[in-house]
């Protein structure tokens, strides 16, 4: 594995299909991608969030990140060694770091990201002395990485950030070897006023640059914070179906958040990093949620040419997370 990784370039060079000098600089920057508007806001969007690394590197935000990984999909110890690693989406590397920790020294890994976020996952690689990794800043439907070329994509709450999830997903997924894994997270459709609200805040948000929308939203924060340290619990006595508002006891804050409107909150993180976290949901022009019926026609073999097995579906509030081969 190590005369490997010390060949890392000429690895690299026999899955891209770009000019392989780029290899050298350890960053290749694909700009013939032609993107949409929305694409090009949401790209936008991210480029800002995860360069404010004074907010999302604390200790408790990754220890955060860490532990909800592992507990949608488990630990990674499935994934082996040697095996090439395509973060499709990796923003600041932020997850990927999280998730697999060590196992990074033992495989290859490939960043790539829609936006100038792979700087910084370049940099977080490097401060931790991950050196069997490159960087590709592109669009995700247009990887320039041959077919059938990677051993597992990782896609931590990205396809729901593209202009259509289905087709990403679809798109993506020939890259994939046979036997292959593909690891991904999108978020679930949510209850009715929660879905309204959601889209209103970010219609109003839409022409704010990325400083003045993070400054807009704290006001909305301070109020999630405030509900979150009343600590108060709510006890609803009958379900109201046609709100999506299930009967039983709930903490107002979580009543709030899952049902009304996004106000992240967590007692031992600052405001600032709470307001960072409904940036995250509310500023990206493409945020398209999911329902399970509809994520299981993804794997349909007739629309993308192949079968894939689910080995993993795991469904909370916020979204859906699974592990698929491909057969």
């Amino acid at each position: 594995m190590s005369d490997q990784i010390k060949n890392l370039p000429t690895w690299f060079s026999n899955i891209y299909v770009e000019d392989k000098h780029a290899i050298e600089r350890n960053l290749v920057t694909v700009f013939d991608t032609e993107l949409s508007e929305s694409q090009t806001q949401t790209k936008e969007s991210f480029g800002y969030q995860w360069s404010r690394r004074d907010l999302f590197d604390q200790a408790n935000a990754q220890v955060q990140v860490s532990s909800w990984l592992i507990e949608r999909f488990g630990k990674p110890d499935f994934i082996g060694e040697g095996k090439i690693i395509l973060d499709a989406g990796c923003g600041g590397g932020q997850s990927s770091v999280a998730y697999f920790g060590n196992l990074l020294n033992k495989n290859f890994y490939i960043g790539n990201d829609v936006s100038s976020a792979v700087r910084v996952a370049k940099e977080r690689f490097s401060e931790k002395h991950i050196t069997n990794a490159v960087f590709i800043q592109s669009d995700l439907n247009s990887v320039p990485i041959k077919p059938n070329s990677v051993d597992v994509i990782f896609s931590e709450g990205v396809l729901h950030h593209t202009d259509n999830a289905k087709s990403s997903f679809q798109n993506i997924q020939k890259l994939l070897r046979k036997d292959g894994i593909f690891i991904f997270y999108v978020y679930k459709k949510k209850a009715p006023i929660r879905e309204f609200t959601d889209d209103f805040i970010r219609d109003y948000l839409n022409n704010l640059n990325s400083e003045e929308k993070f400054k807009a939203l704290i006001p909305l924060t301070k109020f999630g914070r405030t509900l979150g340290d009343l600590n108060i619990m709510v006890d609803i006595e009958d379900s109201i179906d046609f709100l999506g508002i299930p009967a039983g006891k709930i903490d107002i804050q979580r009543l709030f958040f899952y049902y009304i409107f996004k106000c992240f909150y967590k007692n031992d993180w600052t405001l600032d990093q709470m307001n960072l976290t409904n940036f995250d949901w509310y500023s990206p022009k493409n945020c398209s949620r999911h329902t399970k019926e509809e994520v299981r026609t993804w794997f349909n073999p007739e629309e993308c040419g192949c079968n894939f097995e689910v080995a993993k579906e795991y469904e909370d509030d916020s979204g859906l997370s699974y592990i698929v081969r491909k057969k």
